[in-house]
């Protein structure tokens, strides 16, 4: 609605190579500090892209074609609570610098910072759901007979509905196109009563920034790679001014993961705000020879 968004993945997007050549950015990329005291060199790589994009200013736009559709498989092991865990301490970190560090959302996208970075904050399901059932409990107990409230029973089967229906309408477009995943929804369901738990782990570890298996030390790596992979007086103009941020990451699970990619991207891509054609070259449209109705600017 007013352009707002949580976190680009990595994975999914194209950056200017002019923004990861900018001094400013090498030096957040690799010297991040949470409040100034836990490094995030191995953690919070994405969520750092997407604030840097934010606060300086760069407009990011979304390509909802079926071209650009892209998918991923997820752990089917104990890894996946690892990265659960890790993108809830990096939501955490990130939201919390967003708000109350660079304060730039408040004004830029209002509506995001309430529905989105400010929810995060609130109580997860483990909690609310029970307290909300108790309340309601009180509530008919306490009323006098005769009163417009149902009996207790059919408010607590509303009541049921009701929360099946909110944690289930957000995914109606997915079992939509996948039906037969319907078989999966008290899983669906069960997760989130267990990401409570991940929601409190995490909140007690935010000192933590292990990825999981992945390496650390590599912020010389991440330097020269920033500005020699890809050096201005290279670049073709109009032809590869941006670049494929798949593999833009402080670390990873092996060496092959700190490296720039020259593939054609397809995702996201961020565009100066009120840039001189001169300095920006042509806009997104020219570049991918998209129609207008392909690209939709967040």
């Amino acid at each position: 609605m007013d352009g707002g968004l949580g976190c680009l993945s990595g994975r999914t997007f194209g950056i200017r190579t002019s923004i990861i050549q900018n001094e400013s950015f090498v030096e957040g990329f690799t010297d991040e500090k949470w409040l100034g005291v836990v490094p995030l060199v191995a953690a919070d790589d994405d969520n750092f892209l997407t604030r840097y994009l934010v606060n300086h200013g760069w407009k990011i736009a979304f390509q909802c074609v079926k071209e650009a559709e892209l998918s991923t498989t997820l752990e089917n092991n104990a890894k996946f609570l690892s990265q659960c865990v890790r993108w809830r301490r990096t939501t955490w970190r990130s939201n919390f610098t967003s708000l109350f560090v660079d304060r730039v959302i408040w004004h830029d996208q209002p509506f995001s910072t309430y529905a989105l970075h400010l929810s995060s904050f609130n109580l997860p399901a483990l909690i609310m759901d029970p307290l909300l059932g108790y309340l309601l409990y009180c509530a008919v107990d306490a009323s006098a007979p005769g009163s417009y409230l149902p009996t207790m029973s059919t408010t607590f089967m509303l009541f049921f509905l009701w929360l099946a229906f909110t944690k289930t309408v957000k995914f109606v477009g997915y079992f939509h196109q996948y039906p037969s995943d319907l078989k999966f929804l008290p899983v669906l369901y069960a997760f989130g009563y267990l990401h409570g738990f991940i929601h409190f782990y995490t909140l007690l570890t935010l000192y933590k920034t292990n990825w999981g298996g992945g390496r650390t030390g590599i912020t010389q790596a991440c330097k020269a790679l920033t500005f020699d992979s890809f050096p201005p007086s290279d670049l073709e103009h109009g032809t590869q001014d941006a670049i494929d941020c798949n593999m833009l990451k402080r670390v990873g699970s092996s060496g092959t993961d700190i490296r720039f990619s020259e593939k054609k991207m397809m995702g996201l891509t961020s565009l100066k705000r009120e840039a001189s054609p001169a300095s920006d070259g042509p806009s997104l449209r020219e570049e991918k020879n998209l129609p207008a109705n392909k690209i939709w600017e967040m």
